[in-house]
């Protein structure tokens, strides 16, 4: 009896180590930048699901866009704020999705995000540098007019107008998206049930009783 009884306790203890050594499941998260239509890039960390719906609707985007382009159009020349000026179409854009790397753990995907920011800060502050450099040059330049860094009237109302074409932009998409998911006339509701006809008199009519 003893001997089984190590013997069944031995069989759990490799089951068990067994178990315990078993790798957990792997998982595919996606590293990405997504761009917006007025051009602001973003990192994202997208589980399958999460890709695979953005996808998806960015397909559905594309299909939409000059039709939704159109409709902006169409609604900044009926206002009165904006129908004198030209609508500025370059600067909306489709969404877009690159995808930087596919990583098995989120620790891992966290870990390429965190990698992925201190580029794009470096960078960053690489541009400001430069920037400085140039502004030093210019104003230690007797012979090059300087500028100011204070953007002009004309650059603040350009700022405002794409600003305010972006918003019909996305107004617009957004009915067509929910058309799209929708169509007009579609219901979930089971269709009437259909009478049967009266049924026809018999041909010939009814016969008369002899007297």
């Amino acid at each position: 009896m003893r001997k089984l009884f190590l013997g069944l306790l031995a069989m759990v203890a490799t089951a068990g180590t067994a178990a315990a050594a078993e790798p957990p499941p792997r998982v595919k998260i996606t590293l990405a930048e997504v761009t917006d239509a007025a051009g602001k890039e973003t990192l994202e960390i997208l589980d399958a699901t999460a890709l695979a719906q953005l996808q998806q609707d960015l397909k559905l985007e594309e299909r939409l866009y000059d039709k939704a382009i159109g409709l902006a159009e169409k609604a900044w020349k009926a206002d009165d704020f904006t129908k004198a000026k030209p609508f500025p179409r370059a600067a909306i854009g489709k969404r877009s999705l690159r995808p930087i790397g596919t990583y098995g753990t989120k620790d891992a995907a966290d870990t390429a995000l965190g990698k992925e920011e201190d580029r794009i800060r470096r960078a960053a502050e690489r541009r400001a540098e430069q920037e400085k450099k140039r502004a030093e040059l210019n104003k230690n330049n007797k012979n090059m007019s300087q500028k100011s860094n204070k953007p002009s009237p004309a650059e603040v109302e350009r700022a405002q107008l794409e600003i305010r074409a972006l918003d019909m932009y996305a107004s617009k998409m957004k009915e067509l998206k929910a058309a799209a998911a929708n169509p007009a006339g579609a219901t979930n509701q089971p269709p009437a049930a259909v009478e049967p006809p009266p049924p026809e008199p018999a041909q010939g009519g009814a016969k008369k009783k002899p007297h």
